[in-house]
C-alpha cells in the first residue's frame, strides 16, 4: 500500500512545471514565494546579471494527464488508501 500510495503522490507532484515569468531588475523581489515564484540568476562573460522570474504552472502534458486522470481523481485514490 505504501509503494502504491507512493506512486499516486508522483502523479500529483509530477503535474507541475516552470515556465519564464518575466526579467526583474537587480534587487527585486519576486512576485511571491516558493515554489510559486523561483528566481534564477545567470552571469554572461561580460560579467553582467540576468534575474528571471519563472512561475510554476500545471504543465497540461504532464503524466497524471496523458494517463487520463485528473487531480480529484489521483487526490481520492489517496484518500482511499489511507482509509484503508
Amino acid at each position: 500500500m505504501a509503494t502504491l500510495k507512493r506512486h499516486w503522490e508522483g502523479l500529483l507532484a509530477g503535474r507541475w512545471t516552470y515556465v519564464h515569468d518575466r526579467d526583474l531588475a537587480e534587487g527585486e523581489a519576486p512576485d511571491g514565494p516558493e515554489p510559486e515564484y523561483r528566481v534564477l540568476e545567470s552571469q554572461d562573460e561580460d560579467g553582467d546579471v540576468r534575474r528571471v522570474q519563472i512561475k510554476r504552472i500545471e504543465s497540461p502534458t504532464a503524466e497524471i494527464f496523458r494517463l487520463g486522470f485528473t487531480v480529484q481523481d489521483v487526490e481520492q485514490a489517496i484518500s482511499d488508501l489511507e482509509a484503508a
